[in-house]
């Protein structure tokens, strides 16, 4: 286990947490230490009495499945601890939502803990970094499946009836992954912590492409670590080996994401247009399937479908000029009427979280401009960075194919109409420059789009 990613980043760090990067910025991680092996959570009493000595007050939070699967164990690790905390409902799956944890942090301050300990996987590790943040006391993280990026994460995620916000907070300072733990998962989660890796290739493209386009920074550093972590698990399915001996670099993967976050202050390392699409189809509330009704599994899809649209976009790239040229096309995206009249009634939900990221976004004749001009300069290097980016994301799928990943639309409960949903207005959903972007801005966006149209009608 000496050669996993995340361990990169601990072992450069200095004593303020910072760490020079190659391209120029000094970055900084706030975790401070990951422990992953086949018996890590013995460790858990010999670091909390390091760290904060033998009588902190623990709030442990959990649900009724991680509780069995790890929370009683650190029970009887920790009992010497004055310990207190709260066991949510296996069923209902707890929400993320903002009330839920304003709730909690009500519960966890009766106790006046001095750290918040949180036995989990996304949602349970998302609720006790918020709570911790709001108190003002550090968090541990407790790992139970290997299904998210959220436990090195510096960002919780929470959404209401039309709204997905990623709030800035203190992330965990040490983090728990004991492989026989996550191996005793369920399979459809470590599939979920796959699919999320599907979106790492479309982030390395994206987030190169606005670099290139419209002068967004961009790590080199970072965007070749996204993508070798993403790959290592992959490759280790693809090899036969099975999903247990994909498990360590699938954990590594997930806890590097976290770190690469963190060290951008961002998550452009991490996702682009199919996590967008996730969120939206969580949001209205479409997929059908309970079973299925993970945000991992759904970017995996989201992945797949995105992919089936660029490769139309970008298998015609070298003939691709700016559409009617430079100047008529400033004319023809000038005239067109505002986003308002542009969504269809099927997006009218998210109204106020178009507006506000539209109102951000950078939509001016200068600025479009600016874009199709280093297009015109930047074409043959955008095609290589695709035809990588998009190779990758093919082996991944095809390798997830053959685990048995569920990528037909049907199969989440989502009709042909709801699959379609967050792509018929993608550039409005989220502030960030990416591919669909790129095809409208060119004219060039309606056979990619009436690819993912075909393929959510087909049987």
């Amino acid at each position: 286990m000496s050669d996993l990613l995340f361990r990169r980043y601990l072992d450069r760090l200095g004593p303020e947490g910072g760490f020079a990067c190659s391209c120029g910025r000094v970055h900084r991680i706030r975790t401070r230490h990951v422990l992953v092996g086949p018996r890590v959570l013995e460790e858990l009493p010999a670091l909390l009495r390091e760290r904060h000595g033998p009588r902190v007050r623990v709030w442990l939070l959990s649900d009724q499945n991680t509780e069995r699967a790890a929370g009683e164990r650190c029970r009887e690790l920790l009992g010497p601890w004055p310990l207190s905390g709260t066991v949510l409902p296996a069923s209902p799956k707890p929400k993320p939502t903002l009330e839920l944890a304003a709730e909690l942090r009500r519960e966890a301050a009766g106790s006046s803990p001095g750290l918040v300990l949180a036995v989990g996987a996304g949602v349970i590790s998302d609720l006790g970094k918020k709570v911790a943040h709001e108190l003002g006391v550090p968090s541990w993280c407790v790992a139970t499946a290997p299904s998210v990026d959220a436990f090195t994460s510096d960002h919780s995620v929470f959404k209401s009836r039309a709204s997905h916000q990623s709030i800035p907070i203190t992330p965990s300072e040490a983090v728990f992954c004991e492989l026989p733990v996550l191996a005793a998962a369920p399979p459809k989660l470590m599939l979920a912590g796959l699919g999320d890796l599907l979106g790492k290739f479309l982030a390395c493209l994206d987030w190169n492409l606005s670099a290139l386009l419209t002068g967004e920074y961009l790590c080199a550093e970072t965007v070749r670590i996204a993508r070798e972590s993403a790959l290592r698990p992959l490759q280790a399915l693809g090899a036969g080996r099975g999903l247990g001996e994909a498990l360590l670099p699938l954990a590594d993967a997930l806890l590097t994401t976290g770190f690469l976050m963190q060290a951008m202050d961002s998550s452009r390392p991490a996702s682009s247009a199919e996590h967008t699409a996730a969120h939206i189809w969580e949001l209205a509330g479409v997929v059908g399937n309970a079973e299925l009704d993970l945000h991992g599994l759904l970017v995996g899809l989201a992945s797949r479908m995105v992919l089936v649209a660029y490769r139309v976009f970008y298998d015609r790239l070298p003939e691709l000029e700016v559409n009617g040229g430079l100047q008529a096309r400033l004319e023809a995206l000038a005239s067109e009427p505002p986003w308002e009249r542009q969504i269809g009634p099927e997006l009218a939900l998210f109204a106020e979280h178009i507006r506000n990221e539209m109102s951000a976004a950078e939509l001016g004749r200068e600025a479009i401009q600016r874009r199709l001009t280093a297009y015109g300069r930047e074409r043959e290097r955008i095609g290589e960075l695709a035809r990588q980016s998009l190779a990758d994301l093919r082996l991944g799928e095809s390798v997830l194919q053959a685990a048995g990943y569920p990528f037909a639309p049907e199969s989440f409960g989502l009709s042909p109409a709801h699959a379609y949903l967050p792509f018929a207005g993608m550039r409005f959903l989220r502030n960030r420059y990416n591919t669909f972007w790129l095809m409208h801005e060119l004219g060039q966006d309606r056979e990619p789009l009436a690819s993912l149209r075909a393929l959510v009608s087909s049987p």
